[in-house]
């Protein structure tokens, strides 16, 4: 798969549900939370991200892209515990109707984040193995405030019964991420949300 932002929806103005002006940054919380079968459930790792647009860049190609700097501080709580940070560098192109993104400027491969105009039942491959569907129109409320009408969108791995839901919202970018999962007899949340930005 991510300063304060005003809290109320910017009003009017051109659809963007993946802004990248630069400048803007994106602050997040996450958690995974593991549920045994006698109910009982641990926060097993939390997480806090934040996002950059940095810079205006070049891919190999030639293509103009906006560098993408994301620094993640990871507390993992199982097997014991642990803090460590992760930077991560990715470029994001709009080409016009979608939303690509490089995991580096000479990638030849990009996921395809969005299909633009977004609309109820919209299906693409995000990357060959996993397909992203929208859902429909949500308001969704987060630590960073109410957005209304957000785009909800699913996103499922091929071959697998795993589902991973993302909320887009109209100039401010994903809002909110959640997923549930079990395996080796263990329930898996994880919940992420938006608790600050500053779109530029």
């Amino acid at each position: 798969m991510l300063a304060a932002l005003s809290l109320l929806n910017c009003p009017g103005g051109v659809d963007d549900y993946y802004p990248t002006s630069v400048g803007s940054n994106w602050n997040y919380r996450m958690f995974v939370l593991m549920s045994s079968t006698d109910g009982t459930a641990d926060t097993v790792q939390t997480m806090q991200m934040t996002t950059l647009a940095n810079r205006k860049d070049k891919l190999h190609s030639g293509e103009d892209a906006i560098e993408m700097i994301t620094t993640t501080i990871n507390t993992i709580k199982i097997p014991r515990e642990s803090t460590f940070t992760v930077v991560e560098t990715n470029y994001v192109r709009e080409t016009g109707n979608a939303v690509l993104d490089y995991d580096s400027k000479d990638d030849t491969e990009p996921d395809t984040i969005l299909v633009l105009p977004l609309a109820k039942g919209k299906i693409w491959h995000i990357a060959e193995e996993i397909l992203a569907e929208v859902m429909d129109q949500e308001d969704v409320t987060v630590a960073a405030g109410t957005y209304k009408k957000t785009w909800k969108i699913k996103q499922r791995e091929t071959g697998t019964d795993e589902e991973i839901y993302i909320w887009y919202a109209n100039r401010v970018g994903m809002v909110r991420v959640h997923s549930e999962w079990s395996f080796m007899g263990y329930n898996f949340t994880m919940h992420g949300e938006l608790t600050s930005a500053s779109i530029k």
